[in-house]
């Protein structure tokens, strides 16, 4: 995924939402969720690939109970700064009811409102 998101040049909108420090920055008045093809449908698929990776995750590392673990910290980390990208929240509200009732309160209580409390 990262190379996808290194080569595609349709996804680069994506770099500056996902690291606040990224030094390049979208350009000016550039909308934070794309309003054209191909990069809608690019970025659209590569974040429910984003969101497919965090309930993976979830699952595999018991997150529900592990959340706090020191072990499970830089996922919770990344986690909370890709749920800060505009894109991947709008990704995430037209397809979140594909995901089971558990993964979706465990975004929305523990990765949403997380980054939602830090901003």
């Amino acid at each position: 995924m990262l190379k996808q998101l290194r080569d595609d040049e349709e996804l680069w909108c994506l770099n500056s939402q996902f690291d606040k420090n990224w030094n390049i920055r979208a350009k000016a008045g550039a909308p934070d969720i794309p309003t054209s093809d191909p990069q809608y449908t690019n970025a659209f698929y590569f974040c429910q690939q984003l969101l497919q990776l965090m309930k993976n995750a979830y699952v595999d590392l018991d997150l529900e109970a592990n959340y706090q673990h020191p072990i499970c910290k830089g996922w919770m980390e990344q986690f909370s700064r890709w749920a800060g990208s505009p894109m991947l929240h709008h990704t995430y509200e037209k397809t979140r009811d594909t995901f089971g009732p558990l993964f979706r309160n465990f975004y929305e209580r523990r990765i949403r409102r997380t980054k939602l409390e830090t901003s």
